[in-house]
């Protein structure tokens, strides 16, 4: 039996990106009482782009790392996480700003930081496993 690599490398991705997005809802789940409670329906609001805004670049870099695309070095993986993550949230938040100026600190922006450094401690390990995981692998 013939195993296609990239094709499994695109499983594992996408395994991977459902756990993600699973742990990512879950978080945005037990956060609804507290953004309704700081913002009400604006706090919602806020909560729900900023999730969005910090997921996706999480999925190309799990993607990415899938794929082989970048070193097996996990320092390099995570430099490009933190890279794609800052890049994509600076862009979106200052769209959202100007597209929303009603998205304040309280409403948006405090949910951002949160967001960002769960997605981000979320896809690290996802990538560390991964990298242990291919390394046991091999060894």
């Amino acid at each position: 039996m013939i195993h296609n690599p990239s094709k499994m490398a695109k499983q594992s991705a996408f395994g991977q990106c459902i756990w993600l997005l699973i742990l990512t809802a879950a978080f945005w789940l037990v956060l609804t009482g507290p953004a309704w409670l700081l913002a009400g329906p604006l706090g919602l609001q806020g909560l729900s782009i900023a999730a969005v805004l910090c997921v996706v670049p999480g999925f190309v870099v799990l993607f990415i790392s899938a794929r082989g695309q970048t070193s097996a070095n996990p320092a390099s993986l995570v430099l490009l996480s933190t890279t794609m993550r800052l890049l994509v949230v600076l862009f979106g938040v200052l769209v959202v700003q100007k597209v929303r100026p009603d998205l304040q600190f309280w409403q948006f922006l405090v949910w951002i930081i949160v967001f960002y450094l769960a997605t981000l401690l979320l896809e690290t390990f996802v990538v560390l496993k991964q990298t242990q995981n291919s390394n046991a692998n091999c060894g």
